[in-house]
């Protein structure tokens, strides 16, 4: 039972009801302290609560769709308006609102704020989310993410700043067979190996391989296994600041570029072409 619940809850009961057998009843359990026969039916979700976030996620997209937005069937979280071109992709209470103009991204502020009734704060162009840095340069019409400032922080969690950088994430023909004896490091592995899991999710493909492979053995690593591992992080101290080149560029100038590594933009950040959009 939640903190409170003889003085908010129960107390404010007895005065709005009326039936006898059910006031003697709560006074009883007032007397007694003996909250094992009750039950409180929750009228709002609360955090901490598991089923918080979907409920907050039902609240969302019942307000959206009176606005006129559809939910993507492949992503949930992903709202497309249906007459006007405007995108919103939704993290819990942080939304991002993609549209060819500005005035349509403030009208949605204004009807959100008008039919929801909920306190909405417009943070202007976005510059990071979930640990993602996001660098446009609008002039250049470039876009490039990055999760640089998230690498350092795992670099200093896990002690790897001292690490001697590598050119490559493992060493070439290097094959791993499970630990057969009792391990003393798997916590530290899982949660090393989980932090390089979603760099790979967002902005390093280039390590998807390496640490997949190494995360087959994260049921019990041995010492070797965690020596590979590090490998990844003096990988990490070499290439810190890559990223995608998102930038739309015409098929022409792509077939005329060799270089796979882009120099001297923002503050000299070197960046992996992965693709160029259509």
């Amino acid at each position: 039972m939640p903190i409170g619940l003889e003085e908010y809850i129960l107390k404010q009961a007895l005065k709005d009801i009326t039936d006898k057998d059910l006031i003697a009843f709560i006074n009883k359990i007032i007397i007694n302290k003996d909250y094992n026969n009750l039950v409180c039916r929750l009228n709002k979700a609360l955090y901490g609560l598991k089923q918080a976030s979907r409920q907050w996620q039902l609240y969302l997209t019942k307000i959206l769709e009176n606005l006129d937005f559809k939910v993507l069937n492949i992503d949930n979280s992903i709202f497309i308006h249906n007459t006007k071109p405007i995108v919103l992709a939704t993290h819990v209470d942080d939304i991002l609102v993609f549209a060819r103009d500005i005035n349509l991204v403030n009208s949605l502020y204004k009807d959100l704020a008008k039919s929801s009734k909920l306190e909405i704060t417009n943070l202007g162009e976005i510059k990071e989310f979930l640990g993602v840095e996001i660098i446009r340069n609008r002039s250049k019409k470039s876009l490039i993410i990055t999760q640089r400032n998230f690498i350092n922080k795992l670099l200093f969690k896990y002690n790897k700043l001292l690490n001697k950088a590598k050119s490559i994430p493992l060493p070439i023909g290097v094959k791993l067979s499970k630990n057969l004896e009792d391990s003393s490091i798997i916590k530290d592995y899982q949660q090393e190996i989980g932090s390089l899991i979603y760099l790979t999710i967002f902005t390093r493909p280039d390590l998807v391989y390496s640490v997949n492979y190494l995360a087959r053995f994260m049921s019990n690593p041995s010492l070797e296994h965690y020596k590979y591992l590090n490998y990844i992080f003096s990988y990490l101290i070499k290439t810190k600041n890559y990223g995608l080149d998102l930038t739309l560029q015409s098929l022409e100038s792509n077939s005329n570029s060799n270089n796979n590594t882009i120099n001297n933009l923002n503050n000299s950040i070197n960046l992996i072409r992965i693709s160029d959009l259509d």
